[in-house]
């Protein structure tokens, strides 16, 4: 569903993914990403098929972060008819306040001084860890392209200070 307040423009994004010679710099293969996620390596039903021993059959998947957020509500038991995911997929369209996150932040810090402390620390790491698989997904080809592991600075800090206001004790 389309608000009024939103643009009738759609920007498109083409990526194209080459494969280089290791020695020679030459392209081997190369391939259009038309949507995400994109799988590469050397299984037949890859996007990209490499033939390639050091890649594995079923190698690298690209995803975007929207779709990452998704994927780790569906681990977590928001199922695509539920209202909590018709309201994240809104959110995802739609930033929602600061206000909201320092809250969500401060209800799960709270949440967790109850527990022991083990667990405490296990939950914080789980959040966190869930962060950086939403922060690394839009840095999958600079990872790919050994460019690090895709988190910026930027988030880097976001994730130490996150775990910081939930109480970590790492």
């Amino acid at each position: 569903m389309r608000h009024a307040w939103q643009t009738q423009w759609e920007v498109a994004v083409t990526m194209v993914v080459e494969v280089l010679h290791p020695r020679t710099g030459a392209v081997v293969s190369r391939a259009r990403v038309d949507a995400l996620p994109f799988t590469l390596g050397r299984a037949l039903d890859n996007a990209l098929v490499l033939d390639d021993p050091h890649f594995k059959a079923r190698g690298m998947v690209l995803k975007d972060e929207r779709g990452m957020v998704l994927i780790l509500a569906r681990q977590r038991g928001i199922a695509p008819d539920m209202p909590a995911y018709e309201l994240l997929e809104e959110w995802l369209k739609v930033r929602p306040s600061d206000d909201l996150f320092d809250t969500a932040v401060e209800v799960l810090r709270v949440g967790f001084t109850v527990l022991p402390p083990e667990e405490r620390e296990e939950r914080i790491k789980d959040v966190v860890r869930a962060c950086r698989d939403v922060a690394e997904a839009s840095g999958a080809l600079g990872r790919l392209l050994g460019l690090g592991d895709g988190v910026s600075q930027i988030e880097e800090a976001m994730l130490d200070r996150l775990a910081r206001m939930l109480g970590s004790a790492d």
